[in-house]
């Protein structure tokens, strides 16, 4: 999983993985093989967001500053009181892209084939590793004992949601998804996980276009091949730091991330700088959102239990479980 931003991280002094380590001329190659689907996702979701906040017609930087706040405002509102109303969940304002029915198009198909008709990168990334020798098969039920003997499994929310004019779909959407599940848990219903993970893409995304309208270029590097892929996952540090947006208005700057790679075989953690602010171990345990990173995809983790609850662990509890079982783990705090 490469990154294209700059971060400051702290590694714990264990060195351990939990799944085989990779040679780095075998990560290389396997990164080139999934980047182009990197690449597309982010291109896409990232026009998406500028066409639905109609961000060309924002000539002035005040204008780009208030409709991040918009943004901001709007998910926060979405995702409803803290921890502690008598209704946990509750819903807010509802706008023209909830008010039609998910079944309407169907069930998600998250194995779907690229557009050209080629391999999903899961598929890429397996040949990159029979190529190699070595049996990525194998190597995947490596990690899913890991996991088992942690009691997590990784919950499928799927890679498809809807934009907020009817029947027009967003592909690629993983990321925003499994955020989106990972913070309301399994009692959600599909519908809100997704008009969550909407606002979410909107708020992480433009903060990103206003910080860094240069980053096309960025994208143009990737798909040629000489730079590094950019993820989604990259997007978050600067949206929980966002100037525009004090931390105690900035949902975001109360979450701490954490995807375990299955690629690499450690954690990426990503704290917001308000979670320490979070008083209530509810509140904390709700804004500890894991997620599952195979080859170009995102899954939400849960508990291996029949209902696939959320784990109830608050941040510190869970870096405390990584290291009982010998994992490295790498924040980023900046």
């Amino acid at each position: 999983q490469s990154a294209s931003s700059e971060r400051k991280k702290t590694a714990t002094d264990q060195e351990g993985v939990f799944a085989h380590a990779l040679p780095a001329e075998l990560e290389e190659e396997l990164t080139a093989a999934i980047a182009p689907e990197l690449v597309e996702g982010v291109e896409s979701s990232l026009a998406t967001t500028r066409a639905d906040l109609g961000w060309d017609e924002l000539r002035q930087s005040e204008d780009k500053a208030n409709a991040v706040k918009q943004t901001m405002a709007d998910l926060t509102e979405f995702a409803g009181p803290p921890v502690g109303c008598d209704q946990p969940f509750c819903r807010g304002s509802t706008i023209v892209s909830e008010e039609f029915a998910d079944d309407e198009f169907g069930d998600d198909d998250s194995a779907a084939l690229d557009e050209e008709g080629g391999e999903s990168p899961d598929h890429r990334a397996q040949a990159v590793y029979e190529a190699n020798g070595l049996d990525f098969s194998a190597m995947q039920g490596e990690t899913e004992r890991f996991l088992r003997a942690m009691r997590l499994r990784p919950h499928e929310v799927g890679s498809r949601n809807f934009s907020k004019w009817r029947g027009r779909t967003l592909w690629n959407q993983c990321f925003y998804l499994s955020l989106a599940h990972a913070y309301l848990g399994q009692i959600a219903s599909t519908r809100r996980v997704r008009g969550l993970a909407r606002r979410m893409r909107r708020a992480i995304e433009a903060v990103v276009l206003e910080k860094h309208p240069s980053w096309a270029a960025g994208l143009q590097a990737s798909t040629s091949g000489t730079g590094k892929a950019m993820v989604f996952a990259d997007f978050l540090p600067m949206a929980m730091r966002s100037e525009d947006i004090p931390t105690e208005r900035n949902l975001l700057a109360k979450f701490v991330v954490c995807i375990m790679d299955s690629v690499n075989g450690h954690v990426e953690v990503y704290i917001g700088p308000a979670y320490k602010e979070c008083e209530e171990r509810a509140e904390q345990v709700r804004n500890t959102l894991l997620l599952w990173y195979t080859p170009a995809h995102y899954q939400a983790l849960v508990r291996d239990d029949d209902e696939g609850t959320k784990l109830d662990l608050t941040y510190d509890e869970f870096k405390q479980l990584l290291v009982e079982h010998g994992v490295a783990f790498l924040e980023t705090i900046e």
